[in-house]
């Protein structure tokens, strides 16, 4: 009696989610309409080191100098970070769905994953990092067809580390890329409305915060007892999701930072591998949400079978 209550009971879900996207839209609203205070540190201290009338000289030039930036040249910058972030994750993408169906038809390649994982685990990562670190490295506007290069390899190697997903299943991979997009949309958009920089004061946060994360993820490799502990499994995925959505934030704040400082040179590709990771990593822990409240809803389902199982035996021996 109680269960079908339970599933009479209206969720409360969409509305929460409608008061959110309200919520959301007046503070946009609220913050574009504020006038933007983004300045730098460096600016910052500069600013505030000089003396009153210098101050007002200093301000009056700055908003001239603003003035005749030209705001084409940053919203050009912004839309190639945003457009070589889109690409990163088409890539990705494909190049996992093919990697997949190779693998899925291929019983060779999936006897080799299966015998060896740690090595698998090993090489990806590996390759991941020295790929990572070739396209940083890589300067944009001297040697833009060997940036592109290792840009598209970087992706198409985390395409294949990723391919393992497939064997989840389908429906959850969409349901945990729509959530990714939806979430991590919203947050950059919240960031980039807001008129000043505070999100910038997390950083040594977010730095303390992810190297907690690195140590919880090392304690699940040496002791792997560990991760059947709710607990644990909790914090690390719950802890995971606040710390790169977070991280997302300060992320887009600092690709604005950069991208209105017009006397440095831009590089869209490096600007977005930083939202590309966080939105790989939130991607990761969604899916490991999504499994765990899987498992625990069969293991209620099967609770309430056994709860009815006994109550039918009491009745029967009456």
């Amino acid at each position: 009696m109680a269960v079908v209550e339970n599933a009479s009971r209206p969720s409360l879900a969409p509305v929460a989610g409608l008061a959110s996207a309200i919520a959301m839209g007046v503070f946009i609203g609220y913050s574009m309409s504020k006038p933007a205070a983004f300045t730098s540190q460096r600016q910052h201290h500069q600013y505030s080191s000089q003396p009153q009338a210098q101050r007002v000289h200093v301000h009056n030039s700055n908003q001239s100098h603003s003035q005749s930036q030209s705001a084409s040249v940053i919203r050009n910058r912004i839309c190639k970070t945003y457009a070589y972030l889109a690409g990163s994750v088409a890539i990705t993408g494909v190049s996992a769905f093919y990697f997949f169906q190779f693998t899925k038809y291929s019983s060779h390649a999936a006897m080799r994953i299966h015998r060896h994982p740690k090595w698998y685990l090993f090489t990806s990562l590996l390759s991941s990092i020295a790929l990572l670190f070739g396209v940083q490295y890589t300067d944009y506007h001297k040697r833009p067809t060997l940036k592109h290069a290792l840009w598209i390899a970087m992706h198409v190697n985390e395409g294949a580390f990723l391919s393992v997903l497939g064997f989840v299943g389908g429906r959850i991979l969409m349901k945990a890329a729509i959530l990714t997009a939806s979430i991590l949309s919203g947050i950059s958009l919240l960031s980039a409305s807001a008129a000043d920089e505070k999100v910038l004061r997390l950083g040594a946060f977010l730095g303390v915060a992810l190297g907690f994360l690195l140590g919880m993820s090392a304690a699940q490799m040496v002791y792997p007892a560990i991760n059947d502990s709710n607990t644990f499994r909790s914090v690390n995925i719950y802890g995971g999701l606040l710390i790169f959505g977070l991280q997302m934030a300060y992320d887009t704040k600092k690709v604005l930072m950069r991208a209105r400082n017009l006397s440095e040179r831009y590089d869209p590709i490096n600007a977005q591998i930083a939202l590309y990771l966080n939105s790989v990593n939130f991607f990761l822990d969604l899916i490991r949400l999504i499994l765990k409240q899987q498992a625990e809803e069969e293991e209620r389902k099967k609770e309430q079978q056994r709860r009815q199982e006994q109550q039918r035996r009491q009745r029967g021996q009456r």
